[in-house]
């Protein structure tokens, strides 16, 4: 998990114990009411459209949203959001993913942060689609975020590599420099010994930046060599498909090797296209493999096979089926 360097922001009574703000109050809203009545940013948050279990949910992890002002604090924000393109079902998101993003200052704290992140080429229209994967990106310090861009640029990351990166990764804003991107640097530079592949690598895919050591990418190194690839062709499967290093090899890897297996297909293929693993299993995988089985599967490859939409896949098919 993200190492968060930009912590929630509370209003008013953040100090007060969660002890105290979720006592039981009239029918039981732990803390939701007040004298026999919704406190202001519940009934607030209720017209627009969250239910009540949400907003039970919200004040349970989040007890200093029950003090949010919503003239104040909360309206400002969801209006600005609205101006910005955010949706009404990502507004409702946010609300319960990241509710304390409406404690936040919008002119001290949201606004600069929102310019400075404009100011390195993210653009606005970015924005809502950022704020429904990692809403708290906007009330991150920003000296935390310049850290982030100041390394990935180490990297080889152009300014137009960093826009992308961010707006399609926020959260890597969240991590720490020295505790997860310098080891993680390290760790790839040891797999691929060439520091521009790696930076190749990080600059294709740079959520990896972000994926777990010991969590994920150590047990799927060590699956792919105890099925018989050699050290060669496992740095070829990484430079290809980094995105195999966040899978997991117990629910993602593993039962997609025990299926290939079984079909008889070479095991060299996945060298070659490695994307492979990431694509469903039942969905993708085992239907299409069962449509090409009663083709000529000399002509096929796994990355025609795959790759290709629903409706090519089809035309493809019909293709071989006269060939037959």
């Amino acid at each position: 998990m993200a190492d968060e360097k930009c912590p929630p922001t509370g209003v008013g009574s953040s100090n007060v114990k969660s002890s105290s703000i979720v006592k039981r109050d009239g029918a039981g809203d732990r803390g939701l009411t007040f004298n026999g009545n919704f406190r202001p940013s519940i009934t607030y948050a209720l017209s627009l459209g969250l239910s009540l279990p949400e907003v039970q949910s919200i004040a349970n992890k989040y007890p200093s949203f029950l003090f949010y002002s919503p003239e104040r604090k909360i309206k400002p924000i969801v209006n600005y959001f609205l101006a910005l393109g955010v949706t009404k079902a990502i507004m409702m998101k946010i609300f319960v993913k990241r509710p304390q993003v409406f404690g936040c200052n919008l002119e001290e704290k949201l606004k600069p942060t929102m310019l400075y992140l404009e100011s390195i080429g993210v653009d606005r229209s970015r924005w809502p689609g950022m704020l429904e994967r990692y809403p708290i990106i906007f009330t991150c310090e920003r000296d935390q975020i310049q850290k982030v861009v100041k390394f990935l640029h180490s990297v080889g990351f152009s300014a137009t590599d960093v826009r992308r990166a961010l707006s399609r990764f926020p959260h890597l804003v969240s991590y720490s420099i020295e505790q997860k991107f310098e080891p993680m640097l390290v760790f790839l530079n040891r797999i691929i010994s060439c520091r521009a592949d790696v930076e190749a690598l990080l600059r294709s895919s740079p959520q990896t930046l972000g994926y777990s050591i010991d969590g994920n990418m150590k047990p799927i190194l060590r699956f792919l060599i105890e099925i018989g690839y050699n050290e060669t062709e496992v740095v070829s499967i990484v430079k290809s498909y980094p995105e195999i290093l966040g899978l997991a090899v117990s629910t993602d890897v593993r039962p997609k090797w025990n299926y290939y297996v079984g079909t008889g297909w070479p095991k060299s293929d996945l060298v070659i296209y490695p994307q492979y693993f990431g694509y469903s299993l039942e969905v993708t995988i085992k239907p299409r493999f069962d449509k090409v089985s009663n083709s000529k599967q000399g002509s096929w490859t796994l990355k025609k096979m795959l790759s290709s939409s629903d409706k090519e896949f089809d035309r493809l098919l019909r293709l071989e089926m006269v060939r037959l």
